[in-house]
């Protein structure tokens, strides 16, 4: 058949020049190079941005466009801000990183959230979109896809189930219908009116807000005495430095003695000149050594009963340092005991922790009820608001027949009206042109989440139809992927001129950065890091803290509620694997560690009948293809359907999760220099495969090549998974030295306490387990409660609020009160075992 079309010997080598118009059909030896045509959503955006480029300047004033392109944040968006910071009302449960966030998002003009794996970053985009709501306010939720607005949608959904929060204008295709305006006004007409809706939701509201404002004084109230007690603290740790230093007798005889210790006597002109003059410094050494002796013996102090050498040629030097040191550790002595007497007059901070704790759960039941008066608000609808409800029904349907969709007389003349009953808005970055007018200012927030995946241009519509901005994302997870080239985009630029026009150009590479690298990096920004992991066994938390976050993640992953397999321990394993790593059309693929996967899933699913789910990740689409096919050949499929088994590369998984995850990283010797560099560059790739296991993470691959071969992240697992076999079979240490003496004094009191007991992610400095009674006690004070990235504070009111909910009671010793009065404590501890 192609021979017969054949008109011309086709020599690639040497093409001919052109064809014939009138030549007949056929093939012919020219090349030709056909441009594809623009898609659909791409060709909207495109329209946008030119319609944009029109927009006079003072346009661009009223949008987040300010905040995040050029870092001001003075006039953007400020008419919105109320004499009063707007309330934190928790319809969903938020912890304090989540509060923080969700307080700066609502009056900030630009905030930045990192949320790492399992820190709860859909729940804090839930709680804004809803608190938002709550104070009349209108947002715009966008992703650049679908699973990121399912995981807020389904939050939302669990609690309002009777009426739709989101009003979403796109959905995956084949997955229900995007929302109609129509119907929506449709079933807003068949509703009975709610008289006073609105009024109720307001009153309660503020009510709700003055909880939120009372919680906040306290909790400033408690980040004061907090800072009394880090103060404390430090001079704790500088008493005990000076107290090795100086003696133990030293320190007994100046906490006997009040007054100063006697200084050295002040040195007069001529000493002064004299030692300023080396020259002279050398002549007059010996007189000088007699002068420093003769300055020991003036100070006429209790050598003895210090416990320091007699003053003489060989002491002097030692002696200097030993008085520095005394009259220091008086200093600090003396620093204390203010600082104790401070913290002795404030108030109890365990009360105002719970009163903080208190007001925290008023507010998650108001918030559930506010939620329902927010439903029953939107249809607080009069004669009038339904007159132009139905008439901007009409005004859409007109302009979508028109082919002008979202930007008709109904959105133009009443959107203020329409945001009202509507306020909450989610769509894919590159649906929404045509859906919503491209109106600046349109909402009061714009909040694109998994922006670290998302390029600059497709957002800019998105940041100029609202007022402010949050960017949520996490740079060390995937990020965008640009199907430019960086060579045609600075021939580009230079071509254009822009290399000298624009200053800071480089932040605006389409290549080089996504949008939450832009947003990050402006110097108006509020930014906020989510550390509380709740979704990963500690082990896999602990390495993905440590390998991508600096060991900020504090893990509060509850393990009861953990499914591992039967007879497998929690957290990370490792089955070696020997064999070829083939090339393949891209990247490469391990034929034995597939093998061994299917394997175990078949024993882990068919004969012990596991219940959780399970997924397979792996760099390589090659691997994952063949993956995918073993499972279907191998595993009934109601099993792989009871399992929610899949086998995807990481790209596919990020934003899922399972019980179970098998990694396959296809290592080994012969690997392609092309994959193992690409495993070199992509750590992230590490980061979403490993985080999305709950129970067990399980790898399959070379071992040895592993640890040798030169990628940090893989060799950070090996380190991890080697560690956690150490700690699950080695006793937790003391932390300080306090926490070991008030268990020996336990011990001697016969109670048995365990130290570094772990418990939901943490660690309880002593643990004391009494038949139904369990005491978690706490030494603070020596280096001060501190987390991984310095931090603690009022973070302890979570933390024992959490350790209280699992049916502990807290108590607490400064350093000071174990030094002074051990026997008090134990008292203490008795008592609170004996209720």
């Amino acid at each position: 058949m192609m021979s017969r079309l054949l008109r011309e010997p086709l020599q690639p080598v040497v093409t001919s020049r052109a064809v014939d118009p009138e030549a007949p059909a056929g093939l012919y030896n020219v090349a030709a190079l056909f441009l594809g045509e623009t898609g659909r959503y791409a060709k909207t955006a495109l329209r946008e941005l030119r319609q944009m480029a029109a927009w006079p300047l003072v346009e661009f004033a009223e949008t987040a466009l300010v905040a995040v392109l050029l870092g001001r944040t003075e006039g953007t968006g400020d008419e919105i801000q109320p004499e009063e910071p707007l309330a934190v009302i928790e319809p969903l449960e938020l912890g304090e990183d989540q509060i923080a966030a969700v307080r700066d998002a609502m009056n900030r003009p630009l905030t930045v959230i990192t949320g790492p794996p399992g820190t709860g970053k859909s729940q804090v985009v839930a709680a804004l979109l809803v608190n938002a709501a709550f104070h009349g306010r209108s947002v715009l939720l966008a992703s650049r896809n679908h699973k990121a607005l399912d995981a807020v949608e389904e939050r939302l959904n669990s609690i309002s189930s009777d009426h739709a929060l989101l009003t979403r204008i796109s959905r995956p295709w084949g997955e229900g219908s995007s929302f109609r305006f129509d119907h929506a006004v449709d079933s807003f007409l068949a509703r009975p009116p709610i008289p006073g809706g609105t009024a109720t939701l307001n009153r309660d509201r503020d009510a709700a807000s003055g909880l939120d404002r009372e919680r906040q004084t306290l909790s400033d109230r408690i980040a004061e005495i907090d800072g009394l007690a880090e103060a404390f603290g430090e001079a704790e740790a500088e008493r005990n430095r000076l107290a090795a230093i100086i003696g133990s007798k030293a320190v007994t005889w100046i906490s006997k003695h009040t007054e100063p210790l006697p200084a050295w006597p002040t040195p007069g002109m001529a000493q002064r000149l004299v030692a300023a003059v080396p020259l002279i410094n050398r002549l007059l050494f010996r007189r000088q050594e007699q002068a420093r002796l003769n300055r020991i013996r003036q100070l006429a102090l209790p050598w003895t009963d210090l416990g320091w050498p007699e003053p003489g040629p060989d002491t002097v030097a030692r002696l200097e340092r030993l008085h520095a040191a005394a009259i220091a550790f008086k200093d600090v002595v003396v620093r204390q005991a203010t600082l104790r007497q401070a913290l002795e007059a404030v108030e109890d901070r365990d009360i105002l922790a719970e009163r903080v704790v208190s007001l925290s759960r008023q507010l998650r039941d108001q918030g559930r009820r506010l939620t329902n008066q927010l439903i029953k608000a939107w249809h607080d609808i009069g004669d009038e608001a339904r007159h132009v409800l139905t008439t901007a029904r009409g005004a859409l349907k007109l302009s979508a027949q028109a082919g002008e969709s979202g930007k008709g007389e109904g959105w133009a003349k009443h959107a203020a009206l329409i945001l009202r009953h509507f306020p909450l808005w989610a769509t894919t970055n590159l649906s929404i042109g045509g859906r919503l007018p491209l109106r600046a200012g349109l909402f009061d927030y714009v909040v694109i989440d998994e922006a670290s995946q998302c390029d600059i241009a497709s957002a800019l519509p998105l940041l100029a139809r609202a007022r402010r901005a949050v960017i949520v994302g996490d740079p060390a997870q995937l990020r965008h992927v640009s199907s430019l080239a960086p060579a045609w985009e600075y021939e580009t630029v230079k071509g254009l001129g822009l290399m000298d026009r624009i200053e800071g150009l480089g932040r605006f590479l389409h290549t080089a950065s996504s949008l939450f690298d832009v947003a990050a990096s402006a110097p108006g920004a509020r930014r906020h890091l989510l550390r509380d992991h709740y979704r990963c066994h500690e082990a896999i938390a602990g390495y993905i803290s440590e390998a991508f976050y600096g060991r900020q993640l504090r893990v509060l992953t509850p393990t009861a509620g953990l499914r591992p397999p039967p007879g497998q321990r929690t957290g990370l394993h490792w089955t070696d694997i020997i064999g070829p790593i083939l090339s393949a059309t891209s990247g490469c693929y391990a034929p034995d560690e597939a093998k061994v996967v299917i394997e175990h899933l078949r024993h882990l699913l068919i004969d012990q009948g596991y219940g959780g789910t399970v997924g397979v990740v792996t760099p390589f689409r090659e691997q994952a293809k063949r993956l995918t096919d073993a499972i279907a050949d191998t595993i009934p499929a109601d099993i792989i359907n009871r399992a929610n088994l899949s086998a995807f590369t990481a790209h596919r998984f990020q934003g899922d999760a399972r019980d179970v995850i098998l990694f396959s990283p296809c290592l080994g010797p012969g690997m392609p220099e092309g994959s193992l560099a690409y495993l070199r560059e992509s750590g992230n790739l590490l980061n979403v495969a490993v985080s999305r296991a709950r129970a067990v993470c399980h790898v399959f691959g070379n071992r040895r090549f592993a640890a040798d071969c030169g990628v940090p992240h893989v060799v950070a697992l090996l380190r991890a998974m080697d560690r956690a076999g150490q700690e699950a079979c080695i006793p937790q240490s003391f932390e300080s030295p306090w926490e070991e003496k008030l268990f020996m004094a336990l011990r001697d009191a016969e109670i048995e306490a365990i130290p570094q007991f772990p418990l939901a992610g943490r660690r309880l400095d002593l643990a004391i387990i009494q038949g139904n009674r369990k005491l978690d006690v706490e030494v603070d004070g020596d280096a001060f409660h501190r987390d991984a990235d310095g931090l603690r504070k009022s973070s302890d009111i979570w933390r024992d609020h959490q350790i209280r909910g699992l049916g502990w009671e807290v108590v607490r010793f400064w350093v000071y009160q174990l030094r002074e009065d051990m026997n008090g404590c134990i008292a203490r501890i008795k008592s609170l075992l004996a209720e």
